[in-house]
């Protein structure tokens, strides 16, 4: 059974794994980042890079982000990563930002992303959010294919 919940202290090891899975699949993955994008998004140490994304993440005491997990048997395969965003002179003042979502590669197909994406979605509403983004790579077709079905579309694109 997948349980779906909160980030905890605990989790920083398990947790750093899983965002180096991430990042083997995503970032890295020259198939998902054309390769005249991946330059200007690389990093000069990802593992440092890392370790300092568990330790914030796993800081408490953050009112206006969150991190969500999904454990299954003990072990973490996936996370969903939001924060919420205040634009006091807009319209949609408080937008529901999507940091990171990411399930194991053979986990997916399973229902878990789409636990997590609905817990997030829960926890932006009890937040007031009255609208959410997120940003994707111009290659990453599997996860444009996945927001769009979600009824997600296309709102700006940055050169």
């Amino acid at each position: 059974m997948v349980l779906i919940r909160r980030v905890r202290k605990s989790d920083k090891v398990p947790l750093l794994k899983l965002l180096r899975e991430f990042s083997t699949n995503t970032t890295l993955n020259r198939r998902i980042v054309p390769s005249k994008l991946f330059r200007l998004i690389k990093y000069k140490n990802y593992a440092a890079h890392w370790r300092e994304e568990v330790d914030n993440y796993v800081k408490t005491g953050k009112r206006n982000e969150v991190l969500f997990i999904a454990e299954e048997n003990g072990v973490l395969i996936g996370y969903i990563h939001g924060t919420v965003i205040s634009q006091p002179k807009k319209v949609l003042n408080t937008i529901g930002y999507v940091n990171d979502w990411f399930v194991m590669k053979k986990q997916r197909g399973k229902g878990i992303g789409k636990a997590l994406w609905n817990k997030l979605l829960a926890w932006f509403k009890g937040k007031k959010c009255k609208a959410l983004e997120l940003k994707v790579y111009p290659g990453n077709d599997p996860a444009l294919k996945v927001y769009r079905k979600l009824g997600l579309i296309d709102k700006l694109v940055v050169m």
